[in-house]
């Protein structure tokens, strides 16, 4: 037996012919493939929309057409005032304490120091 060397494009037409065919369900389609149920419908919805060139593989990365993103109100930078970036966050500030031996130690008897 020869090999036959099929090309991705190839199978994945080869795949929409034998799902508009209707002899055999989506999901044994699917397994017959090696493909998800997602992908089997993904590529037969682009064949249906756009064609045999709808199975083409789509760019994976933003259109350059695409405003750049903004970041969120609460993300700012601190002011002059030394306000913190983002208000939600507070901060537990602990009291100092003299020691017997005349060192300071910040929290208290109930702190986890």
């Amino acid at each position: 037996m020869v090999w036959q060397e099929t090309g991705i494009m190839d199978e994945r037409l080869r795949f929409v012919v034998d799902c508009l065919a209707d002899e055999e369900t989506m999901s044994e389609l699917c397994v017959a493939y090696g493909i998800s149920r997602k992908t089997g419908y993904k590529w037969l919805s682009r064949y249906r929309a756009l064609g045999p060139e709808g199975l083409h593989d789509l760019p994976r990365a933003p259109s350059s057409a695409a405003a750049p993103r903004q970041p969120h109100p609460s993300a700012r930078r601190p002011t002059a005032q030394g306000e913190n970036c983002n208000p939600c966050i507070r901060f537990k500030v602990l009291p100092i304490y003299q020691l017997d031996n005349g060192r300071t130690m910040r929290g208290g008897a109930d702190s986890d120091n």
